[in-house]
């Protein structure tokens, strides 16, 4: 588990700085930027595809796409090794979830944080800035 100082130093700066035109559009089983970690320690983005390609797959290159659920990804052995040493971060500025139907059909809700919780949110992170600074 990380602390709030580990957490906070890996995440700054993620701020929006490209024209309209160049912000990424990712969806899944698309090629998205990845905040991680690399071998040396040194944080890095680089560009990874979601999914895990199956053993006999005649392209290894277009993995199946997949869910992993809270409350087991760091249990079943399908996840928990790349849960505990391949994590990422993917920055989004709306996201989906899809509510299944009775009918069978999915319907998607698109999430789209108000500009007043993002300004709640960088005030919560300039406090949190000055109590990491006075401790």
């Amino acid at each position: 588990m990380s602390s709030w100082r580990e957490v906070h130093a890996f995440s700054q700066p993620l701020v929006m700085t490209g024209a309209p035109d160049e912000i990424v559009v990712s969806t899944p089983m698309r090629f998205a930027n990845i905040i991680r970690v690399n071998a040396t320690g040194e944080r890095e983005v680089v560009s990874m595809r979601c999914g895990f390609a199956g053993k006999g797959d005649a392209n290894p290159a277009r993995p199946k796409h997949m869910h992993a659920r809270s409350e087991t990804v760091d249990r079943l052995p399908t996840f928990a090794n790349v849960f505990a040493h391949g994590r990422g971060i993917l920055v989004v500025h709306t996201f989906n979830e899809g509510e299944e139907l009775p009918n069978g059909k999915t319907k998607q809700w698109f999430i789209t944080p108000q500009r007043w919780q993002a300004d709640r949110h960088r005030r919560h992170l300039r406090e949190m800035d000055e109590w990491i600074g006075a401790a």
